[in-house]
Formats: C-alpha cells, sequence, structure tokens
C-alpha cells in the first residue's frame, strides 16, 4: 500500500517547518530499517506526537499508526485514516486490530503505536499511571515468525 496523497502533502508542508521553524533533532534514524517491516513503540506526550515522528522518516517510510477508535468520527476519521491510521479498541484486546497490524508488517510497513495507550503527562506524576502493554512486542513475534526471522 502507498501512501495517500494527503499523507505526501502534509510530509512535503511538515518537513521544512519542522525541521527549520522547531528545530527537530531526531537520533537513532539509522537505526531504522531501510527496508522490510517493524514496530515503533513511541512514548506519548501530546497529541501531535505522531507528526513529528513520521518527519525524520519521510519520504522513505510510510508509517502506519495505531489509534484509538475514538478518533474515527466525521471529519477527523477519514482524514487521520488518510494519514496512516487504523482502529484499535483500547481496553478490550482488540483481536482485529492486532491481526490488521501483524499483517501490515509482514507486508513491510513501519506500524507505530503508543504501549501506555494514552499520554503521559510530561514531568509530573499522574494520579494514575498506565502500564504499558505487550501488544508492540506481540506483533513484532508474531509478524517475525511468519518471515522467520526476529523483528
Amino acid at each position: 500500500m502507498r501512501p495517500s496523497p494527503f499523507y505526501l502533502f502534509a510530509g512535503v508542508v511538515s518537513l521544512p517547518a519542522i525541521k527549520w521553524v522547531y528545530r527537530l533533532r531526531a537520533e537513532g534514524v539509522e537505526n531504522v530499517p531501510k527496508e522490510g517491516g517493524f514496530v515503533l513503540a513511541a512514548n506519548h506526550v501530546s497529541n501531535f506526537d505522531p507528526w513529528p515522528l513520521g518527519v525524520p522518516l519521510f519520504p522513505h517510510r510510510y508509517l502506519r499508526f495505531m489509534a484509538k477508535a475514538e478518533l474515527f468520527w466525521w471529519p477527523l476519521g477519514p482524514l487521520i485514516r488518510s494519514g496512516g491510521a487504523f482502529k484499535v479498541r483500547r481496553g478490550e484486546g482488540d483481536v482485529e486490530a492486532i491481526k490488521q497490524a501483524i499483517e501490515l508488517v509482514r507486508e513491510g510497513h513501519a506500524v507505530v503505536m503508543f504501549p501506555h495507550g494514552t499520554r503521559q503527562r510530561k514531568g509530573l506524576v499522574k494520579k494514575y499511571r498506565p502500564r504499558s502493554h505487550s501488544g508492540a512486542a506481540r506483533i513484532a513475534l508474531a509478524a517475525g515468525e511468519r518471515l522467520g526471522e526476529g523483528l
């Protein structure tokens, strides 16, 4: 699957803004596979986190984001879908979302997920501290079993 025209447009417009206005520094990009599927597990501090995650890898990698189902209302749903997102129903053990993520990794996509399942408050102690979930590791292992190699 190729990126949508919206994804390409957002990448072209965002690249200068993120790099020059916000001075994004991305460390470790050389460790990201140039080809083949993988799972990118990231911390989640802001609603805008997916945007700067994709810029350092643009245009070489098309990121597919696992996003909470509550975001898929009109008009936001079609917009984030065209940005590479697919639904996950949090707190339900969404087997369909896990299957979709495994299939995307097997097809060579980069699947991005936030293992805590919610945003973290930077520098503040929350009353409720979400625990990390094992979905990222499960997806990588399941996709790697079929490929015959570890991811």
